[in-house]
């Protein structure tokens, strides 16, 4: 019941006289002279031709906007999803296929409810290096499945972090959730979606916004940057560890983890998860 109470009061924060994200020019830097702004995006007016990172295929475009509170995030990151116009997708569909296909990014959700899929967290490895787990405020250490999902639900995440100090990661739900905001072509700013993610389907042109709100305070946007690709560094931090060979190898090699989603780095004999680039499938090692 208090879930619920909850999902329901998020739904009347724009009604409650709590600020909606402020809509602003693209950057144009702070004040030091050396300042450059990488991948810059206007959010008032978004180029989809400005995305680096694409997730799906198909003729009709999205993007999906993920801003954490983290001081080192000095960007909300923009990713683009593609898909088909004969098919229906929601806003769920574009964040598992984006978490599934992006080396850095990593989510947690819980599906269904009253209004939909809701985001629990979202996490971060700046450095691409694939050493990402998150840490929960009982001491318990989780890690994400093949797919990039990390199994744990929103109450369990109030308190925790990233376990690797130079990762991101942020989720919760009474200390502090992931606010929704949508526009859709010809919109010149966000508002607050009054439905979750899998009841928000998505259009030819659709941007989704997830602020991550510490204390249930949504602040504002940061400047949008384009997501970098997996052999770009960060656009905060300049981090890149993995080198673009090893990369390119990861894309090309297959990489196993146990039905816990537990990676794995010599199987044996049994039943796995295979992970080759974006491409996962159930195998039976002999």
């Amino acid at each position: 019941m208090q879930r619920l109470f909850y999902s329901f009061f998020f739904l009347l924060l724009p009604f409650l006289g709590i600020a909606q994200p402020e809509s602003f020019p693209q950057s144009d830097g702070d004040s030091r002279s050396d300042y450059k702004d990488p991948y810059p995006i206007s959010p008032g007016s978004i180029d989809f031709d400005d995305i680096h990172f694409w997730a799906g295929k198909g003729d009709n475009r999205a993007a999906l906007v993920i801003q954490w509170s983290e001081p080192l995030a000095k960007y909300a990151y923009v990713f683009g999803y593609r898909w088909s116009s004969h098919l229906e997708v929601s806003s769920i569909d574009m964040i598992k296929a984006v978490v599934a296909a992006c080396r850095r990014l990593y989510g947690c959700w819980t599906d269904g409810g009253t209004y939909g899929s809701v985001v629990n967290g979202f996490g971060w490895d700046p450095a691409a290096d694939g050493d990402f787990s998150v840490t929960l405020s009982n001491g318990q250490t989780v890690f994400p499945s093949a797919m990039g999902e990390i199994p744990a639900d929103a109450p369990q995440l109030d308190g925790s972090l990233a376990t690797n100090p130079t990762d991101w990661f942020e989720g919760g739900w009474y200390d502090g959730y992931w606010s929704f905001w949508v526009m859709d072509a010809g919109d010149s700013s966000m508002y607050y979606s009054q439905v979750g993610a899998s009841s928000r389907f998505l259009s030819d042109g659709s941007v989704d916004g997830w602020m991550f709100a510490p204390e249930l305070d949504t602040g504002s946007w940061k400047p949008w940057a384009a997501a970098p690709l997996d052999n770009e560094p960060d656009p905060s931090t300049g981090e890149l560890s993995a080198s673009i060979s090893d990369i390119e190898a990861d894309r090309s090699s297959p990489v196993y983890y146990n039905l816990q989603g537990h990676r794995v780095c010599c199987p044996t004999r049994g039943v796995y998860i295979e992970r080759c680039g974006a491409d996962v499938r159930k195998v039976i090692l002999p």
